[in-house]
């Protein structure tokens, strides 16, 4: 074989692998985001089109879903701010709390009005901040920090709550290496949402009799 035939043999080689981790990425995106189609702009899910169709068009048939684990990832989309609240790492106690269902999906409601969709959506979202949820100005925008790949940072923040029957609201802000320094690992131990707050008091959680005293939490 000459050189000639070598080189092209190489370069074919190179397209293929380029093309195929083209494809691969692309696949990664449509698996994070649902879409089938090209993604859509930054600028177009920002302005409120783009695969979600309208300005609150929810992009995820079921209020959960179950992937590997552990935990679920669960999204908001606010009428009136806009973009979209994401908590992370939802477990048992998190889904009684919010209603849903431990074991199977939970599917959306439908309405025909789209004000009460809209008043339904705000309600779930208000449910996702008491836990502590984070906003993102863009679906886009969280769906690239996946793809980019999460990187762990000692000095991340971090939140948890916990909501006891008699009322007011446990919660923990520190920074991931903080908590994690302070065990707050015991928290997902919990059995139920009494037991999840006592382990919030032990890793040095507070108490506010008040939820809307708690600067912390985006209750307004």
């Amino acid at each position: 074989m000459n050189s000639m035939a070598i080189l092209s043999t190489c370069l074919y080689s190179l397209a293929g692998i380029l093309l195929l981790a083209y494809g691969t990425n692309f696949m990664m995106y449509n698996v994070f985001t649902g879409s089938a189609s090209h993604p859509p702009s930054r600028e177009a899910i920002s302005a409120g089109t783009g695969s979600r169709g309208c300005p609150h068009e929810p992009v995820e048939r079921f209020r959960v879903g179950f992937g590997l684990g552990p935990g679920a990832t669960l999204f908001g989309y606010p009428s009136k701010k806009g973009g979209v609240y994401v908590l992370e790492g939802v477990l048992g106690v998190e889904l009684d709390f919010l209603g849903l269902d431990r074991f199977h999906p939970t599917p959306r409601k439908s309405f025909s009005d789209p004000a009460e969709e809209e008043a339904d959506e705000d309600a779930w979202c208000y449910k996702l901040r008491q836990l502590g949820a984070i906003w993102w100005k863009a679906r886009y925008d969280y769906d690239m920090m996946l793809i980019g790949g999460d990187i762990w940072r000692g000095d991340d923040p971090f939140v948890t709550t916990g909501w006891p029957a008699t009322g007011g609201v446990w919660i923990l802000k520190t920074t991931k290496g903080d908590a994690r320094g302070r065990g707050v690992g015991i928290i997902h131990n919990a059995y139920n949402m009494e037991e999840r707050c006592r382990a919030i008091e032990k890793v040095g959680g507070v108490f506010y009799t008040d939820p809307k005293d708690c600067p912390d939490l985006d209750l307004d």
